[in-house]
């Protein structure tokens, strides 16, 4: 991907959400840990918080809401957004020429004229050292008027200028009435990155959405409440990530009452690429056995795959190692032989990305393992479906053969 440089915006002006608002919905304690945070800046005492958590599951509308509440105080804020491919120092760039002409423009300048980052050779260490203390005194000359607020978004895109610059500022929060806060997705990082082990940070992980909000919210999309067991069932295939929910009301509001009563509805377009994307990012040979692993079921064994693999445990386990990293699969607690999909979205887009033969080839290996142990009874309707009925030697699959479409049951 070429290099881009996020070229500057103004300062966003930020206004109070309103309580209760569906953008902060089942947010109300991390809130209320920031409503602490921002009284302590108050007093001088600055903080640096990472939030983090998968892709849609509200990371910057934490962070707007946080931005907003300092704005309603008088305080200033400044945001800079990383972006996949950018040069060196962009988001820096981009929150310092947000202050308006003085110290921060400056800044933004020098950090620009650096465009080798970190390793550049063209002054070396001592003018990078420059560079950051220009920086930092743009930002303290910012606090002169009150207390500042500095939100770098997006953080797991960010090159390493900017998270070396991010370090150097965050010392600042110690003495002075900063807040840094920073978002990121923790399934793109690895465990060695410099925010996993960013000392004197306070760190927020966030989890899907509770049943009850997970309802407010596609009624709030959808513009019309949905049945009970519709909520119960968005709220299990989307594990409450609010983009996944807010995609599906759309879907459901877009097809009226008829379809919010109806027992499926399509993978919307937009979840299917972000989860592609995250399944995009595992090697060959996680991606095959995490798509045996969908055909066997939501929850799975690593005895059964890895027979369906024909693949050693210890080869199943460090393939479900990766998947976990990356936040698809997770182990079950007191059972760590049982694994189940982190949302049964991530398996119903591997069973759409199976080929014609992939799949047959995988539902038999299922059916037959199932077959040898006796338990063909339990065998899921997608399995039965793949037994020939007419082989000899082999039961006639009972009940109608069912098929993995793009349809989500309700």
């Amino acid at each position: 991907m070429l290099a881009r440089l996020v070229l500057a915006s103004p300062a966003p002006h930020y206004r109070p959400t309103v309580d209760g608002g569906t953008s902060i919905l089942g947010r109300h304690p991390i809130l209320a840990e920031f409503d602490r945070t921002l009284d302590g800046l108050a007093l001088g005492h600055g903080r640096l918080v990472l939030v983090t958590g998968e892709p849609g599951i509200g990371k910057s509308s934490v962070a707007r809401e946080v931005a907003s509440r300092a704005a309603a105080r008088q305080w200033s804020v400044r945001w800079g957004s990383c972006v996949e491919g950018s040069t060196a120092y962009a988001a820096w760039v981009q929150l310092l020429r947000s202050s308006g002409p003085g110290p921060g423009r400056d800044a933004a300048t020098e950090l620009e004229n650096r465009h080798g980052g970190v390793d550049d050779p063209a002054g070396g260490p001592a003018a990078r050292a420059r560079a950051f203390d220009r920086v930092i005194d743009a930002l303290r000359a910012e606090m002169h008027s009150g207390p500042l607020v500095v939100v770098l978004d997006d953080l797991h895109w960010a090159d390493q200028p900017t998270t070396f610059l991010l370090r150097a500022v965050a010392d600042v929060t110690v003495v002075a009435p900063l807040l840094l806060l920073g978002t990121y997705r923790d399934d793109e990082v690895p465990s060695e990155h410099m925010l996993r082990v960013l000392g004197g940070a306070e760190r927020f992980a966030l989890t899907g959405l509770e049943e009850r909000d997970v309802g407010t919210l596609l009624t709030d999309v959808a513009g019309v409440e949905p049945a009970a067991s519709v909520v119960r069932s968005v709220s299990t295939h989307t594990a409450g990530n609010p983009f996944f929910v807010s995609q599906v009301g759309r879907l459901l509001g877009a097809g009226g009452l008829p379809l919010l009563s109806s027992s499926a509805f399509p993978l919307p377009a937009s979840v299917r690429e972000v989860l592609q994307r995250r399944l995009a990012r595992l090697s060959s040979r996680c991606h095959q056995a995490l798509g045996t692993a969908a055909v066997i079921g939501p929850t799975f064994d690593v005895a059964f795959l890895s027979e369906a693999l024909a693949a050693s445990r210890d080869e199943v386990l460090g393939m479900l190692g990766e998947a976990a990293l990356a936040r698809v699969v997770s182990d079950s607690e007191g059972e760590p032989a049982t694994w189940s999909f982190v949302h049964a979205l991530f398996r119903q887009t591997l069973l759409d990305g199976l080929g014609p033969v992939t799949r047959a080839r995988a539902h038999r290996a299922v059916g037959e393992i199932l077959e040898s142990r006796g338990h063909l009874d339990d065998v899921t309707t997608s399995c039965r479906s793949a037994l020939p009925a007419s082989q000899p030697g082999r039961p006639r699959a009972r009940g109608r053969a069912g098929r993995h479409d793009r349809a989500l049951p309700l």
